[in-house]
């Protein structure tokens, strides 16, 4: 992926400042979190999860950036997405989003729009599934992210055991994002918020070991709030990890995320 090119670059420019913004080792953790707990968490932020509050006409934009170290905010690519169809049954749930892609490279703006067919099989929120191209990168679908959190995260069994700490919750105002704003009644656009959840933990995969014998911690942070459409829902999430670079030998610490810049509910249906 571009960013790892990114990241391998920059570790060789500044290796000297690299694991200085945050400790990441596994000494602070405390107890490990019941994952019914992050289920209550991110739920109670995100709303019900159901896939029929997906509308035909709904918009979503996602931009993803990465910040190295005490490096600026990079930006790396932005996602327009509309619901232009949906077909909706006992078994399924079809619907073809068109994709409007900005990708950020070198000082240049390269875009394209490609029309996806997505295919959500329906069961259990824990099961339900996405079907998507062959040997193709599918949109960004941030309550895909939600949902393998909330229904199939920190469970220390099975063939790829991870468990969760220092899950905290808060209830804060999020400021609207410009574009977005007349997507509410605000009477002031300078001062549009709407209520959100901010949810904070760590995860210990302990199927994933670095060089070092230790397993992989990263540390995730969602804001979430159901007064948006359903494709908007995640406002943003965060990971903070440390990555290896074999090329530099060399660890560094990075922050990726996908924020919601712009969104739109589907129009009112007489």
């Amino acid at each position: 992926m571009k960013w790892n090119i990114f990241l391998s670059i920059f570790c060789i420019i500044a290796m000297t400042s690299c694991l200085k913004k945050m400790d990441l080792s596994q000494d602070d953790l405390g107890p490990a979190v019941d994952p019914i707990e992050l289920t209550k968490a991110l739920g109670t932020g995100f709303g019900t999860f159901d896939y029929n509050e997906i509308k035909k006409d709904e918009f979503t934009s996602v931009l993803y950036s990465q910040r190295i170290q005490d490096s600026v905010n990079q930006n790396i690519q932005q996602e327009g997405i509309t619901v232009d169809a949906i077909t909706n049954d006992s078994e399924k749930l079809a619907l073809d989003v068109i994709v409007q892609k900005e990708e950020y490279s070198g000082g240049q703006t390269s875009q394209s729009t490609v029309k996806w067919p997505l295919i959500f099989k329906k069961g259990s929120a824990k099961s339900n599934s996405v079907e998507i191209q062959d040997n193709a990168r599918p949109p960004v679908l941030t309550f895909l992210t939600f949902q393998s959190l909330a229904f199939g995260s920190c469970y220390d069994e099975g063939d790829f055991p991870e468990s969760c700490h220092k899950l905290t919750s808060t209830d804060i105002q999020y400021k609207v994002p410009p574009a977005a704003i007349t997507q509410h009644n605000c009477v002031d656009p300078n001062e549009c918020y709407i209520p959100a959840k901010k949810v904070e933990f760590d995860m210990i995969s302990k199927y994933a070991l670095d060089k070092d014998g230790k397993p992989l911690r990263t540390h995730y942070t969602l804001v979430l709030s159901p007064h948006v459409p359903f494709l908007s829902r995640v406002l943003k999430i965060c990971t903070r990890g440390i990555y290896e670079m074999s090329s530099a030998n060399q660890k560094i610490l990075a922050d990726i995320c996908y924020t919601v810049n712009n969104y739109k509910f589907a129009p009112s249906t007489p």
